[in-house]
C-alpha cells in the first residue's frame, strides 16, 4: 500500500485552484472588516449587533445625539405639557418631529432649536465663534386629549417612535339619584337617572354613581356652601352621598384618579330647589255682593290650587259689625279639580237674621307645609249678602233691569249707526272689501255684547228663582228681554256677520243682503228700547223716522231713474 502511495501524486487528486476565489473574497471582506472597525469601530459595532441579535434595539451611532427621556410620557387630559428634545453632537438649528395619531399618517413640525440653557456650551475646535454643541427644542400640547406617537430627526440622527399616553377624566357610566321627598308632600320616592333636578324645599338626595375606572378620593363642590366628601365604594368606583336639598345652587364633583394621581373636575349640574308656593283659592259663587230676602238659598262654590294639596279649608263669616266666627269644614277642598261647591247652609248657622242685616264671609284655605312658619294660607275676596224686604228686593231688580236696557239702547245706536255707513257702500271702489271686513268685526263683538247681556238677564232670573219669586212682574220682563237678546244675536247680527264675511272671495259683490240684515237687527233692537220708558222711546221713534225717510228718498230716486221693467220690479219690493 505504501508503494503504490508513493506513485500517487497528491496535486492530481485533490486541486486546490477551485477554492482560491472563495478565498480571495473572503480575504477582501474580512480586510473591508478590517478598515471599516478601523475608521468607525462604534458603527461595525452597532451592524453586528442588529445582525446577530435582531431583538435588541440597536442604533447606528450618528454625529447628532438625540436624548428624549426615558420611557412614555404620560399626560393628564385637558392638561398642557411639553415634549423636551435634548441635542447634542452635531446640533443643527431645526430638527422635525413626527406626529403620528392612532393609524393616520404622520405630519411633521419644524421646531427651531436653541441652546440648551442646562448645559454646557462647547466651542468647536479652530472656529472663531462658539458653535451649539448642546441643543434644546420645545414641542408645546396646549390640551391633550387623546394618546399619540411622535419621533424625531435632527443632523443624520432619527429617533425612535415613542408613545405618549393621555389619560382621560374618569366618567360616569351610571347615575342612580334617590329623591325621598318630604313627608307632608305625600309622595313616594323617585329614582331619577340626571344630575341637574328640580325638587321640592326638604327632600333628601341620595346620588350613587359609577365611574369608568378607579379612584382615590371624590369631593362635592356647592356654590356657596362648603364641601363635602363622597364615600367610596370598596371597587374604587362606586361613589354614594346623601344630603338635604334646602336651597338652589350649582354643583360639581371633582375627583382623583387612582393610578397616576391627576385631579380631574367633572361638568356643572344645577339642583333646582322649589320653595314650598302658598295656595290659591278663587270664590267661583256667587260672582258679586247679592241683595236677597230672608231665607235665601246661597250656592257657594270656590276653586282651590297648591302645589302639594290643600290641609285645611275654613269659612268665616261676620253678621253686620259682630266679631267673626270661623267654621272648618269636615273635608277640605281638592287642588287642580276645578270650581267645588261647599256644603254650607249659612240659614243653619244664622237662624235669627232680620230684614236690614248683612253677612260677609270668605273661604281660607291652608297647604300642608311643615317648614319653618307653618303652613301657608290664602282667602278669596269678601262676599257679602244684604237681606232686604220683597218691595226693596223688587226695586233693586228694576234698578239692575234699568242698567241692563241702558246698555241695550247703546248696542241700538251703535247698530243703527252701522246701518247708516254700509248704505254708502261701494261694490266698485277699492276700500270695498276692507270695509266690509271690518264691518264683519263690529257685527261680531257686537253679538258678543248681546250673548253677554243676555246671560246677566238670565243670573238676574236665576236670582229671582232663588228668591223664590216667579209671579213678579219684573220676572216676565226679564224672561221676553233674554230670549230676545239671544235671538238678535244668533239672528240678524249673526247673519249680517256672515253675508258681510262672504263677500271676500264672492265672484260679484251685493252689499243689499247684509245691509237689510244690519237694518234688521236695529230694528229689532229698537223693539227692546221702548221698553225703557218715554225718553227712550222718542229717540227710537226719532232715528226709525230718519231712516224710514231715507230709504223713501233713495226709492223715489230709483223709480225716476228706473225703466217701465225696472219700476215693476221695485213696485214687487225687488
Amino acid at each position: 500500500a505504501d508503494t503504490a502511495a508513493e506513485k500517487i501524486a497528491p496535486a492530481s487528486v485533490v486541486t486546490l485552484q477551485d477554492l482560491k476565489r472563495p478565498m480571495q473574497f473572503a480575504l477582501g471582506f474580512a480586510a473591508l472588516i478590517a478598515v471599516v472597525a478601523i475608521l468607525n469601530r462604534p458603527f461595525l459595532t452597532a451592524g453586528l449587533g442588529r445582525i446577530f441579535t435582531p431583538w435588541l434595539a440597536i442604533s447606528y451611532p450618528t454625529n447628532t445625539k438625540i436624548e428624549l427621556g426615558a420611557g412614555e410620557l404620560v399626560i393628564q387630559e385637558g392638561a398642557a405639557a411639553a415634549i423636551e428634545i435634548r441635542l447634542s453632537g452635531e446640533v443643527p438649528k431645526t430638527a422635525k418631529l413626527a406626529l403620528q395619531t392612532g393609524e393616520g399618517n404622520p405630519r411633521e413640525i419644524e421646531l427651531e432649536v436653541t441652546n440648551d440653557p442646562k448645559r454646557v456650551t462647547d466651542l468647536k475646535p479652530g472656529a472663531g465663534k462658539p458653535d451649539l454643541a448642546y441643543g434644546l427644542c420645545t414641542y408645546e400640547i396646549a390640551s391633550a386629549s387623546r394618546d399619540f406617537t411622535y419621533r424625531v430627526k435632527a443632523g443624520d440622527a432619527r429617533s425612535e417612535w415613542q408613545q405618549v399616553r393621555v389619560i382621560p377624566a374618569p366618567r360616569l357610566s351610571k347615575v342612580k339619584v334617590d329623591l325621598e321627598f318630604p313627608a307632608y308632600i305625600d309622595r313616594p320616592t323617585e329614582t331619577v337617572e340626571a344630575l341637574t333636578l328640580t325638587v321640592p324645599e326638604g327632600t333628601k338626595v341620595h346620588w350613587q354613581l359609577t365611574l369608568d375606572t378607579t379612584i382615590r378620593k371624590a369631593t362635592l363642590h356647592h356654590d356657596g356652601a362648603d364641601d363635602l366628601p363622597l364615600k367610596i365604594g370598596a371597587d374604587g368606583r362606586t361613589l354614594t352621598l346623601s344630603e338635604a336639598a334646602t336651597a338652589s345652587r350649582g354643583y360639581s364633583f371633582s375627583w382623583t384618579e387612582d393610578r397616576h394621581g391627576f385631579d380631574f373636575n367633572s361638568p356643572r349640574y344645577f339642583l333646582q330647589v322649589a320653595s314650598d308656593q302658598a295656595p290659591h283659592v278663587e270664590l267661583t259663587a256667587p260672582e258679586s255682593n247679592l241683595n236677597a230676602m230672608l231665607g235665601r238659598s246661597l250656592d257657594l262654590a270656590v276653586r282651590a290650587q297648591d302645589d302639594h294639596g290643600i290641609g285645611t279649608t275654613t269659612i268665616t263669616y261676620r253678621v253686620n259689625r259682630r266679631p267673626e266666627k270661623t267654621i272648618t269644614l269636615p273635608a277640605p277642598v281638592r287642588s287642580g279639580d276645578g270650581a267645588q261647591k261647599i256644603d254650607w247652609d249659612y240659614r243653619k248657622e244664622l237662624p235669627d237674621l232680620q230684614v236690614g242685616d248683612s253677612v260677609s264671609f270668605v273661604v281660607e284655605v291652608t297647604d300642608k307645609y311643615t317648614g319653618e312658619g307653618g303652613p301657608h294660607r290664602a282667602r278669596t275676596e269678601s262676599r257679602r249678602i244684604t237681606f232686604l224686604s220683597r218691595e226693596e228686593y223688587l226695586a233693586s231688580v228694576t234698578k239692575q233691569m234699568e242698567r241692563l236696557l241702558t246698555r241695550v239702547r247703546a248696542l241700538y245706536r251703535q247698530e243703527r249707526a252701522a246701518h247708516e255707513f254700509v248704505l254708502g257702500l261701494n261694490p266698485t271702489a277699492e276700500s270695498y272689501l276692507p270695509t266690509c271686513q271690518l264691518e264683519t268685526i263690529r257685527q261680531e263683538m257686537i253679538r258678543e255684547q248681546l250673548t253677554a247681556t243676555s246671560a246677566e238677564v238670565r243670573a238676574l232670573l236665576d236670582d229671582l228663582s232663588a228668591n223664590k219669586i216667579t209671579d213678579a212682574v219684573e220676572s216676565d220682563s226679564l224672561t221676553g228681554l233674554r230670549d230676545n237678546l239671544s235671538k238678535i244675536a244668533s239672528g240678524p247680527v249673526a247673519h249680517a256677520a256672515g253675508l258681510f264675511r262672504a263677500q271676500v272671495g264672492a265672484k260679484s259683490y251685493d252689499p243689499q243682503p247684509a245691509i237689510a240684515a244690519v237694518n234688521e237687527s236695529a230694528r229689532q233692537l229698537a223693539s227692546l228700547v221702548l221698553q225703557r220708558g218715554i225718553d227712550a222711546s222718542r229717540e227710537v221713534f226719532a232715528r226709525e223716522t230718519h231712516m224710514i225717510a231715507g230709504e223713501l228718498a233713495r226709492l223715489r230716486l230709483r223709480l225716476l231713474n228706473a225703466t217701465t221693467d225696472q219700476a215693476e220690479t221695485l213696485a214687487k219690493g225687488n
